[in-house]
């Protein structure tokens, strides 16, 4: 199943800079943003981006300058599991994995998408947006605050996993983080 409002997505939200394309991954991207990735995450989101908006569970937001991907972002139309009862209701989105390329920063990438983001979760008929920033991640949270979010006054969540790099190797990760939230 495909995401109709994923696939005819054009969002009325003016580029901060000239030439950005802020647009959810088509089938013909994986080749072409895996160089670009591989600095910027794991391999496999790409494709569990396809197969989520395939199945109309969420996309995998990609950000292009010049023909080049600089960032992407992970929606989910279902809050995190994570998440309280309360915004279990089926309208709460949930973002995860803002990136953008190193050089890019501070362009207004992040709030591009971020907005994007938005805007479909709105179109959906969503209520709320969601995510977590890790605690020591002062300017994500300095940007989600600059969006309109805030700290939703949960427990703090100590997290870690491990996700194979490009190269093969296992990287193991830990973070903990908080949860914000904005009403739409």
């Amino acid at each position: 199943m495909s995401d109709p409002l994923a696939a005819g997505f054009n969002p009325q939200v003016r580029p901060p800079i000239e030439g950005l394309v802020v647009r959810p991954i088509r089938d013909g991207d994986i080749e072409a943003i895996s160089e670009a990735l591989r600095d910027l995450g794991s391999p496999a989101q790409p494709e569990r981006g396809l197969d989520r908006g395939r199945e109309g569970l969420g996309t995998f937001l990609t950000a292009w300058l010049a023909n080049e991907c600089v960032g992407y972002l992970t929606v989910h139309w279902r809050s995190s599991p994570r998440s309280p009862d309360e915004w279990k209701d089926g309208r709460t989105a949930y973002l995860e994995d803002l990136i953008v390329a190193e050089n890019k920063r501070g362009l207004g990438i992040g709030t591009a998408m971020m907005l994007a983001a938005e805007t479909m979760a709105h179109e959906r008929g969503l209520s709320r947006v969601t995510l977590g920033v890790g605690v020591e991640n002062d300017g994500a949270r300095r940007l989600y605050e600059r969006l309109g979010y805030a700290d939703a006054g949960l427990d703090p969540v100590a997290d870690r996993g491990r996700f194979q790099r490009w190269d093969g190797e296992t990287a193991e990760w830990q973070e903990t983080w908080r949860f914000m939230v904005k009403d739409l």
